[in-house]
């Protein structure tokens, strides 16, 4: 018997076969070091993609309330069973684009953990590709490998949790942002005439997406509105801002009109307002290196941005000073270094204050990446003034000044820290009496200085022209651009060997995977519900169960309606055939000789099938 809305997914079948078809052409077309780039990230986030079972927490919402979309119609308003309520009920918390992409993807590929994860793990080989493209247009290709291998190999972006291999909604939030970032730069650097409406259409998406926490990457694009504000034009603003209007106020009008001050509870009030006012009962205090922050992010950035925080950290230092001078061209908004440190700082600021997770802060870590691969190319490529590729994908100087000299210094340093703070890569810790302390692992990991030295290699080789002998000539008539070959094969090497050094495997050191009982456990339950009880039969809860665990997992692998009941019912009504209990619930139905179908000992949750009720 198909599943309870497989008979809707069709038709989202042939659509979306078709968009796919279309994105093959565009790849393509793609240049020979970017469809590198692109290969390299669709192997390391796709590996093994639907492996583990969902993480019980944010992946299994998104996953349910995608579910919910396909099966039972809830588009414009998303509904979550199994978190606050075990019936399907609003889901307002985020704006819905990545539940509907989730949707979609249920829709073509089933309910599978490969197809709640799959938008998210595309974002994230999109991100990759667009670094590369934009470190290649600020200083050439050599920046563009090192920004893409920095970004590919950043432990909180390949297996941190809800980042790449996670079904959620942050990396396709870093992917829209920085997407949105990089038209702005490019069309304020007169580099590229980006349509208005491409522009609006974006940040719509962006919207959409997260929501206000978006709000990080308008702040980014402040300075270029101001500086280059000749460049944006009265037409060109009005018709970005319409556009993200339309496109994102339909939506919120529609559901206002629904709900009403619910909405604005969900979207804003909790989420949002009470973070900032300290009343979000998820803030902690924590050590920080400053008391004013509420999460030691830059404690714990050493871990997850290992081992390019430091050459980072140096990386925006000889990027500020670099920037202070007006380049020789006279173009003040040009992709200088300097505005990759301010988009840096732009989208990580606010979150010092009021994020709690790690995951909020994944955006930035394309600039922060950016910033590496300009360091190790201004290092490396022997000029004094910054290149970058035009539109027929030759080399040429943006004109922004560097002693090579600064580069080599500061990239020489940060390697250095990285490699002292060893395979944890915590080199500093809040003191106990105060202020910072030195906290070095021992001994030293000295695969950082491979790593960064096989980037210098790489990096040097694909921004040299004339690698190869040019043109070649093959048989029937076909013609091998060797110098492109080349580079595309050496930017291949490089990212493998890095990324094999760095990353390994990512399915094996993926946070909330396979290994946590909680996740195998829900799946386990789900799974032998699906198998035994009949489609449409509905699973009773006990309230006490209900009240000691989420059951959006549960209800996603089970596919089957879910009600809490009181014990009466559980024990008199026959139309209860199934119940989710405790192990010590259990006996309050054995006069209706209950036989254990599934259950779990982590959990404390046992699926019985009961017979009929006692005789009065």
């Amino acid at each position: 018997m198909p599943s309870r809305g497989g008979m809707r997914t069709r038709g989202l079948q042939a659509t979306i076969r078709g968009t796919g078809t279309r994105l093959g052409r565009a790849v393509g077309r793609t240049p020979p070091s970017a469809a590198v780039v692109l290969a390299v990230a669709t192997a390391a986030v796709f590996y093994r993609l639907g492996d583990r079972p969902l993480w019980w927490w944010d992946e299994s919402f998104y996953a349910n309330a995608a579910h919910n979309a396909i099966a039972g119609g809830h588009w414009l308003i998303p509904h979550l069973a199994g978190f606050d309520t075990i019936h399907p009920s609003p889901f307002l918390e985020k704006p819905p684009l990545a539940i509907w992409l989730e949707a979609l993807s249920i829709g073509v590929f089933g309910p599978t953990e490969f197809a709640v994860r799959a938008p998210s793990a595309a974002a994230t080989v999109a991100t990759a590709v667009l670094v590369f493209l934009l470190g290649r247009e600020i200083r050439g290709r050599g920046a563009g490998l090192v920004a893409a291998a920095a970004f590919l190999t950043t432990p909180a972006v390949i297996v941190g949790t809800n980042a790449a291999r996670f079904g959620a909604t942050d990396s396709l939030h870093t992917f829209l942002g920085s997407l949105l970032v990089a038209l702005v730069w490019l069309h304020a650097a007169d580099r590229r005439d980006v349509p208005p409406a491409l522009v609006g259409g974006v940040a719509a998406a962006l919207l959409l997406t997260k929501g206000f926490a978006a709000g990080a990457f308008f702040a980014a694009l402040v300075p270029l509105l101001l500086v280059r504000r000749g460049r944006f034009s009265a037409r060109f603003v009005g018709v970005a801002t319409a556009v993200t209007t339309v496109a994102v106020g339909w939506w919120v009008a529609a559901v206002y009109l629904l709900v009403g001050d619910y909405f604005v509870e969900e979207i804003f009030l909790e989420p949002v307002w009470h973070r900032i006012v300290g009343a979000d009962a998820a803030s902690t205090s924590r050590r920080t290196l400053v008391p004013i922050f509420e999460y030691p992010y830059l404690t714990r950035l050493q871990s997850v941005f290992r081992p390019w925080w430091f050459p980072f950290l140096f990386g925006a230092v000889v990027a500020a000073v670099t920037g202070r001078r007006t380049p020789p061209d006279g173009r003040s908004g040009g992709l200088s270094p300097r505005f990759l440190v301010w988009w840096t700082a732009a989208v990580f600021a606010p979150f010092l204050f009021f994020g709690t997770k790690l995951w909020y802060v994944v955006p930035t870590f394309v600039p922060a990446a950016l910033t590496v691969g300009w360091l190790v190319a201004a290092a490396v490529d022997g000029t004094t003034a910054a290149v970058a590729t035009d539109a027929s994908g030759g080399e040429r100087g943006d004109g922004w000044p560097i002693r090579r000299s600064a580069a080599v210094v500061g990239l020489v340093a940060g390697t250095a820290l990285a490699a002292l703070a060893g395979p944890s890569g915590r080199l500093y810790a809040p003191a106990d009496g105060g202020g910072v302390a030195l906290d070095p692992s021992m001994p030293p990991d000295l695969s950082v200085l491979a790593v960064v030295a096989a980037l210098c290699v790489g990096a040097r080789l694909v921004s040299t022209d004339g690698l190869g002998p040019g043109l070649l000539s093959l048989p029937g008539g076909l013609s091998l651009d060797a110098d492109a070959f080349l580079r595309a094969l050496t930017a291949g090497v490089a990212l493998v060997l890095v990324l094999g050094v760095l990353v390994g495997t990512p399915a094996v050191y993926a946070a909330g995977n396979g290994d946590e009982p909680a996740d195998t456990d829900f799946r386990h339950l789900g799974e032998t519900t699906a198998a035994v009880v009949p489609a449409g039969e509905r699973v009773y809860v006990q309230p006490n169960a209900a009240a000691r665990w989420f059951y959006a997992s549960y209800e996603f692998y089970a596919d089957r309606p879910m009600r809490e009941v009181p014990v009466d019912r559980l024990r008199t009504d026959p139309d209860v055939r199934y119940a989710l209990m405790t192990s010590q619930g259990v006996p309050i139905v054995d006069d209706r000789n209950p036989s254990v179908v599934a259950e779990s000992s982590h959990l404390d949750l046992v699926l019985v099938e009961l017979g009929p009720p006692a005789e009065p």
